[in-house]
């Protein structure tokens, strides 16, 4: 399967389409529309817990994107909760651990860089959660 990532992601060509249990990410563009936001987070580090993956993001220009689609989110989707987290002097979002991910990261062990699909944000009883995966 062959994946499209965009080089520069335009805030403007991102399309929230929402529906009763989740609001669907897309990203159109005169050429192609993909189902999702593929990105390549570079410089980053993972720290294994015991439910989950945390993938510290060292680059200034993959924090300054991924804060420029969330606040974009929470512009459009009521209660948004932030991926996007900073504590300890670092940028940071979680994934959560299955034999999946576990397979994925594992993979990825040697490599500063990892690309990540934002393909829809869930709509749950308090707030709305995006979700993350790990290509």
């Amino acid at each position: 399967m062959g994946l499209v990532i965009p080089n520069n992601i335009d805030i403007k060509s991102v399309h929230v389409v929402g529906s009763n249990d989740y609001y669907k990410l897309t990203y159109k563009t005169p050429y192609v529309n993909v189902s999702g936001l593929i990105l390549e987070l570079k410089n980053i580090s993972i720290k294994p817990y015991s439910f989950y993956y945390k993938l510290i993001i060292g680059d200034e220009g993959s924090i300054d994107l991924l804060k420029r689609i969330e606040t974009y989110l929470n512009s459009k989707v009521p209660n948004y909760k932030y991926a996007l987290r900073y504590n300890n002097s670092e940028y940071y979002i979680t994934i959560k651990r299955t034999d999946n991910t576990t397979s994925i990261i594992s993979k990825q062990c040697d490599k500063s860089s990892i690309h990540i699909n934002l393909l829809k944000v869930i709509r749950c009883a308090f707030h709305s959660c995006l979700i993350i995966y790990i290509l």
